[in-house]
């Protein structure tokens, strides 16, 4: 009995706090026109204050801001400081970056310290656009001194 009050429970938070539409390969636009999250695998290789302990393995696009996450669905996702990176260099994975030789991944500067986002070359094209979208939104709204 405790099993089966403990299982609804789970069912019934995990529907709660699931983002509307946070299906894994929505994409694009809703019917009503308004964005859908859409779930690309990719991981940063660095631990960084959005991804401690390397945890996100995909990053989310549409729906908010843009963010790293463990898997499909906003459920932990952290908000990824656009205002922050600068895209430095795009390069093919080498033997000494611990992902798919067949990824890309993109060297950025968080502030002063470097980063690595890697992903599958065609998804890695589309984060960065979206990141350089996002960064000149939140300038655009929040200009500098």
């Amino acid at each position: 009995m405790g099993s089966l009050v403990t299982l609804g429970l789970f069912a019934g938070a995990w529907h709660t706090t699931r983002a509307p539409g946070a299906a894994a390969g929505t994409t694009g636009k809703s019917a009503a026109g308004k964005d859908e999250e859409e779930f690309l695998a990719a991981r940063f290789l660095e631990d960084t204050d959005y991804n401690p302990r390397g945890f996100g393995t995909h990053i989310v696009l549409g729906g908010g801001p843009l963010a790293v996450a463990p898997g499909p669905g906003r459920f932990a996702a952290k908000p990824i400081p656009v205002q922050r990176l600068t895209l430095k260099n795009v390069r093919r994975a080498r033997g000494s970056d611990p992902v798919d030789g067949r990824w890309d991944v993109a060297e950025l500067d968080d502030a002063g310290t470097p980063v690595r986002l890697a992903a599958e070359p065609a998804d890695l094209a589309r984060i960065l656009r979206e990141l350089a979208l996002a960064k000149t939104s939140v300038n655009t709204v929040n200009p500098g001194p």
